[in-house]
């Protein structure tokens, strides 16, 4: 008898560890809420603004778990050399950044670059005379000079390293850095907020392999028990 209890005792410490309640699973340990205002998640933008001699657009995407902790951000920039803004007829270059949320403190975040993926109009395109060693858009596979100088030079030494950025939340705002943008789409429906902690994950797959190794070498011996009667 003792040795049927001490058999089932991973399945019951799985089952208890696998419900959203519990305490391991709890724990945060990659980012805290920013001050004030909770983050809101969704998607943000502002349309042709003025930078310089050109005009931009830009978009973030924020991602956050069911306790309101940002996970990831994504971010569309989009560079236009004329003040039309209009991606169908203007030059255009489009910037696309993944980030992973590894730590915050009050609006301050630092990201991981995950990945950054680029586009440019057919006119740019000459221009620059770009090329790529491939046919994906991630910025390390483009070669486009300008004056003799690698344009996406400061992309590439980017990716897959870490950055800083301050991001604060309103009612129906955002600011990124010293962008301002509007809230587009959003709230507790929208498939924005049910980001899963990755630290929860290994935890549980962790305690499921454990619990499923002991399980099994309690029948094994159960079985060589019964043999050995």
């Amino acid at each position: 008898m003792s040795n049927f209890y001490f058999c089932i005792l991973p399945l019951i410490l799985l089952s208890l560890c696998s419900g959203s309640d519990s305490a391991l699973l709890r724990k945060e340990t990659a980012s805290v809420e920013v001050m004030g205002e909770l983050p809101v998640c969704g998607k943000y933008s502002v349309e042709c603004q003025r930078k310089g001699d050109s005009f931009y657009s830009e978009s973030i995407s924020v991602y956050t778990n069911k306790k309101k902790s940002v996970k990831r951000i994504n971010r569309v920039y989009s560079k236009y050399y004329d003040s039309f803004c209009n991606p169908m007829s203007s030059d255009v270059i489009t910037y696309s950044y993944a980030y992973n949320v590894l730590r915050s403190m009050g609006n301050d975040y630092t990201l991981y670059t995950k990945s950054i993926e680029v586009d440019l109009s057919d006119n740019l395109y000459d221009l620059f005379n770009c090329s790529q060693s491939t046919p994906s858009k991630s910025v390390d596979q483009w070669f486009c000079y300008k004056n003799g100088r690698d344009l996406f030079a400061n992309e590439k030494s980017m990716l897959k390293q870490t950055t800083t950025v301050t991001l604060s939340f309103g009612s129906d705002f955002a600011y990124f850095n010293s962008a301002k943008l509007s809230l587009v789409m959003g709230g507790e429906e929208s498939g924005f907020c049910n980001e899963t902690d990755i630290s929860q994950s290994i935890i549980l797959v962790v305690i499921t392999a454990v619990a499923t190794v002991i399980f099994l070498c309690c029948c094994i011996c159960c079985c060589c028990a019964k043999m050995c009667k």
